[in-house]
């Protein structure tokens, strides 16, 4: 575990602009921005985006 703060990232969801569809981004709660961990903490650089693989099974953090 990483003792270094999160940080604000881009949204994965919906790639910064806040909204999905006609609705507010449940992820981001419409902000655009959300915290996440450092990427040396232990997960890959593009971990933190949503996988659009149809294996979903092989993401990290299901494990």
């Amino acid at each position: 575990m990483s003792d270094q703060l999160p940080v604000l990232r881009t949204c994965g969801y919906c790639r910064g602009t806040g909204r999905r569809n006609e609705f507010d981004c449940l992820a981001c709660k419409g902000a655009g921005v959300v915290w996440c961990p450092v990427p040396d903490a232990g997960y890959p650089e593009d971990d933190w985006l949503p996988s659009r693989d149809s294996n979903l099974g092989n993401h990290p953090r299901q494990a």
